[in-house]
């Protein structure tokens, strides 16, 4: 008799890392109509800033890819990370370090980017 197999995601012992999607907003205060490319430049800049050594669940290349986009409409960035983290609160902690890390690459302060909103889902969930 074969043991019927599951297509669900792997469940990590409480305390384990686990893989972590996270989604940080960063909002734009001074307009990046100055930088080359607008908006979009801004986010390749950012993008091309990334510490891809602290994200190690980030190696290929449609991730790496898909990162940072634009907002339009609300000029504003979306970063997607994918990391590994015991807790929600730590995935947090750390998405917002990198990404700082990487405005700070770019050329962007504290003034002018802010991260406003996160959210942490697990990594295996839509």
């Amino acid at each position: 008799m074969t043991e019927p197999t599951s297509a669900s995601a792997p469940l990590a012992s409480p305390g384990d890392p686990s893989l972590r999607r996270v989604h940080v907003v960063v909002d734009l205060q001074a307009p990046p109509d100055g930088a080359a490319g607008g908006l979009e430049g801004v986010a390749e800049a950012v993008a091309a800033r990334l510490p891809w050594g602290r994200l190690p669940a980030m190696t290929d290349s449609a991730s790496r890819a898909g990162a940072v986009v634009a907002a339009d409409d609300s000029r504003s960035l979306e970063v997607v990370l994918l990391l590994e983290a015991s807790t929600d609160q730590e995935a947090e902690e750390e998405a917002v370090s990198v990404v700082r890390e990487a405005l700070g690459g770019a050329g962007l302060d504290e003034e002018s980017a802010t991260p406003s909103q996160v959210v942490v889902r697990d990594a295996y969930l839509p």
